[in-house]
């Protein structure tokens, strides 16, 4: 629905409806399901669900109100907006401009697929940072977020402890969901998902592709087991469902497409799955890069 340069009024009713503001003090009413408000005005605008409305400071300096009523997910302006969610799964997506995305409650993502440039989003210091086509280095906000959707560039997502959903898009990302059982999803380039300790969890990689180049990357330090940074020796990859000799410390079981570490192979400790592949990857240790 597409309203107009008056003050219109937005009625969704079931389904997951697109409502599309124009100028004025709109009434946004999204009804059942899943739904989405477009904010076009040429104005910083913030929205706040919590709240059940948005506003914006027009071109004659006045404070104009909108009402949200049964909003799940907005989309900003072009310029420097603060969208906040409630206690509902929220989608943000920010657009252009230096925003501010707050979730609340609820399993909340960030959505940078109209970016410019490439993001640094990390959920632990709830900052997505970019450096713009002057060199500036400029810092968007990301609070009580769960969840990140990169733009069409080279993006590096990290997650924090909670079971974060880190999606790629285009370009050769870095994925490191960190703490918790997180969904990594890369797209198209060639990704690298990153590790830095086998006991945070059992990330699940959901397009894991070596003909795309991507890669798994493990932590030396993190890991330990005597790897050694570089591409993870020959001797200390298998396929099966464990070790086979004391030099094996990856172990990817083609048949599940569990991915495990062991630190001493054969020896008396025991494995630990720490991330989840699709089953029968022609898996190489090639595949899998120390750092």
């Amino acid at each position: 629905l597409h309203g107009s340069d008056g003050n219109d009024i937005l009625i969704g009713r079931e389904g997951n409806d697109r409502l599309f503001g124009g100028t004025g003090a709109d009434v946004f009413d999204g009804g059942e399901g899943n739904d989405i408000v477009y904010f076009q005005e040429n104005f910083a605008i913030t929205a706040d669900l919590n709240q059940g409305y948005a506003t914006y400071i027009n071109d004659v300096g006045v404070q104009v109100v909108e009402t949200l009523l049964n909003v799940e997910s907005l989309v900003g302006t072009a310029f420097d907006d603060t969208l906040i969610g409630d206690e509902n799964n929220n989608w943000l997506r920010g657009d252009a401009g230096i925003d501010l995305f707050d979730g609340g409650e609820g399993n909340d993502t960030a959505d940078f697929i109209n970016g410019e440039f490439a993001i640094t989003g990390n959920l632990n210091t709830e900052t997505a940072i970019y450096t713009d086509a002057s060199g500036n280095t400029i810092v968007e906000t990301i609070r009580n977020i769960e969840n990140l959707q990169g733009t069409r560039f080279d993006d590096l997502l990290l997650g924090n402890a909670k079971d974060n959903s880190l999606l790629g898009r285009d370009g050769n990302d870095t994925l490191i969901g960190g703490a918790g059982n997180d969904y990594l999803q890369g797209s198209a380039g060639a990704d690298t998902f990153g590790f830095l300790s086998p006991n945070q969890g059992i990330d699940t990689i959901a397009d894991f592709n070596s003909i795309q180049a991507d890669r798994i990357q493990v932590s030396a330090s993190g890991f330990g087991g005597g790897l050694t940074v570089g591409t993870l020796d020959v001797d200390q990859f298998t396929i099966g469902s464990a070790a086979i000799n004391e030099s094996d410390r990856i172990i990817y079981n083609d048949a599940t497409g569990a991915l495990f570490f062991d630190s001493d192979g054969t020896g008396a400790l025991g494995q630990i799955q720490f991330a989840q592949l699709s089953t029968g990857l022609a898996l190489t240790n090639s595949d899998i890069v120390v750092v």
